[in-house]
């Protein structure tokens, strides 16, 4: 699994990438922890180009999931739920990865085929900083570092 995982990593087109062994072995235990309870996990990265993002890093990860129960529609979703329902598994992931990631400024769980998500951020201190969804089209500027647009 973790030869996938960096397979998957290193075949992405998006620029950004974990940098160090010790970042690659944090989204490794991510995904690994994310698969044992159930979900099915697509890895994507990306760039965060916040004007607002108070990190010299731009590096983001959004963990795509679903199950590993495709027979049932029900079932299918069970691993994902249990995950996006689970805030103090999201908190110790995020966190476990801006300690070993220190370019990574953004994390987000994301149910596969919805809008559903949680975005957490690493704070201007370096705490945790959960994401404040804002209406779409209340402004056009970049909203407040911590704060996204949300469907």
């Amino acid at each position: 699994m973790l030869a996938l995982l960096l397979l998957a990593l290193e075949g992405s087109a998006v620029t950004a990438a974990p940098s160090g062994g010790e970042c690659l072995a944090a989204m490794a235990r991510a995904e690994t922890s994310l698969v044992a309870r159930g979900a099915r996990v697509q890895v994507v990265r990306g760039t965060a180009d916040s004007p607002h993002n108070p990190h010299t890093g731009k590096d983001t990860v959004v963990f795509r999931l679903d199950s590993t129960q495709p027979s049932d529609q029900v079932q299918r979703r069970t691993g994902a739920v249990m995950v996006m329902t689970n805030a103090p598994l999201q908190d110790g992931l995020a966190k476990d990865l801006f300690s070993a990631c220190p370019q990574l400024v953004e994390v987000t769980f994301n149910m596969a085929g919805t809008d559903e998500a949680t975005t957490l951020f690493r704070g201007a201190d370096g705490s945790l900083l959960p994401g404040v969804c804002l209406e779409i089209g209340i402004s056009d500027t970049w909203p407040t570092w911590g704060e996204l647009y949300c469907p």
